[in-house]
């Protein structure tokens, strides 16, 4: 479909109120005249065609193999790991409800205190969702650098060097820092 010409008074009228400073004029008069241009649209089956040329589909399900191959190696892992790191914030939390429970006398206390630790649970279970949904989120953005070889190679050199170094760092902070080999003044 050949373009169509605009209107030659539409034309005239937007370098009128362009060249007059009128900017409510001229943004009238182009919209008409943006309405005169062919609208191209991607041919049917366009964003399947690219989508399959980025990522084939055998290699969609590898990838997504590898993907849960790592999330079941992990897991546990992560897991145990996020509730030894929250230790500090879900055991005072639970543990005040926990020793209330076992001291109750009457079922009202026995209630409170179940309310409580439920309660309590619930927060914690809560502390842990968003932790975890901050991990998953981690998780995925590390999963497909990390698959490559070389990149699995250099975030281990990576991880290394920065264990070597804290280590070095906890032993210059523990040093012993008297002045007991000094000669005395």
């Amino acid at each position: 479909m050949p373009p169509t010409q605009p209107p030659p008074d539409a034309l005239a009228r937007w370098l009128a109120a362009e060249s007059s400073g009128f900017d409510d004029a001229a943004e009238a008069a182009l919209a008409e005249l943006l309405v005169e241009l062919p609208r191209p649209v991607p041919p049917a089956g366009f964003a399947e065609r690219v989508m399959a040329q980025a990522l084939p589909a055998s290699r969609r399900r590898q990838l997504a193999r590898r993907t849960w191959r790592w999330c079941a190696a992990l897991g546990p892992a992560v897991a145990t790991a996020t509730l030894l790191l929250l230790y500090p914030v879900w055991l005072p939390a639970v543990a005040p409800a926990i020793s209330t429970l076992l001291r109750a006398a009457s079922i009202a206390r026995w209630l409170k205190a179940g309310i409580e630790a439920v309660t309590a649970a619930g927060q914690g279970l809560a502390l842990l969702a968003s932790v975890a949904d901050k991990l998953l989120l981690l998780f995925r953005a590390v999963a497909e650098p990390l698959a490559s070889p070389s990149v699995a190679i250099l975030a281990g050199a990576g991880l290394l060097v920065s264990v070597v170094a804290l280590r070095l760092l906890y032993d210059l902070a523990q040093r012993d820092r008297r002045w007991v080999h000094a000669d005395p003044i």
